[in-house]
C-alpha cells in the first residue's frame, strides 16, 4: 500500500547524502523538496489518514536513510550527533509528513491544500533569505510556490498561502534556534 512512499523516501534520503557531495549543503535540506515529496506521495491516497501515514512514511525513510549512509558509508558523524541532530531531523520529518502527506491527499479534491502547500514554499523562502540571506535558495522555493499558485486559484486564496508562509517563517526560524 505504501510502496511509492517507501521508494520514495530512499530515493529522497539518497539524493540528498549525494547532493551534499556536489552543492552547497542547504542544497539538500532544502525543506520544501522534503514537504513537496510527502504531499506528492499522499496525493496517491484518496483518504486523509493513508495519505498522511504514507507522507510520514516517505519522509521519515528519508531521514533515516540520508543518517544511515551518514554513518555507515562516509563514518562522519558520532553517536550523540545522531542522536541529538538526527533525533531532531527525524522527528521533524514525521510532522512534516504527517501534515504534507494530509494536505497531498486532501489536494485532488481542493484548491486550499494546495494554496497551503505554496504557503510552505514561501514561509521557506523568507526564513531562509531572513536567517541565512541565501538568494538562491528562496527564489527557487518561489518558483515554485508560483507554479503551484496556478494550481491553486492563487488569488482566490492568497490569504491562505500568506498565514500558512507566515506560520512556516515563524516555526523555522524558532526551530533554527533550537538547534543552535
Amino acid at each position: 500500500m505504501f510502496t511509492k512512499a517507501i521508494a520514495a523516501g530512499v530515493l529522497l534520503g539518497v539524493a540528498a547524502r549525494l547532493v551534499d557531495d556536489v552543492a552547497p549543503t542547504w542544497v539538500g535540506n532544502i525543506g520544501a523538496v522534503w514537504f513537496m515529496a510527502a504531499f506528492l506521495v499522499g496525493r496517491s491516497h484518496p483518504k486523509r489518514g493513508d495519505g498522511a501515514r504514507a507522507g510520514a512514511s516517505c519522509l521519515a525513510l528519508a531521514c533515516l536513510t540520508y543518517y544511515a549512509w551518514r554513518v555507515s558509508v562516509d563514518g562522519t558523524i558520532s553517536t550523540r550527533y545522531l542522536a541529538l541532530v538526527g533525533g531532531a531531523w527525524l522527528i521533524t520529518s514525521l510532522v512534516t509528513g504527517v501534515v504534507g502527506g494530509a494536505l497531498g491527499s486532501m489536494s485532488t479534491g481542493s484548491a486550499k491544500a494546495w494554496a497551503i502547500a505554496a504557503g510552505v514554499l514561501v514561509g521557506e523562502a523568507a526564513a531562509v533569505l531572513l536567517l541565512s540571506g541565501r538568494v538562491t535558495q528562496p527564489l527557487l522555493d518561489l518558483a515554485t510556490a508560483g507554479v503551484i499558485l496556478r494550481r491553486a486559484e492563487g488569488r482566490r486564496h492568497l490569504a491562505l498561502v500568506l498565514a500558512t508562509a507566515v506560520i512556516i517563517a515563524l516555526l523555522a526560524t524558532i526551530y533554527r534556534f533550537v538547534l543552535r
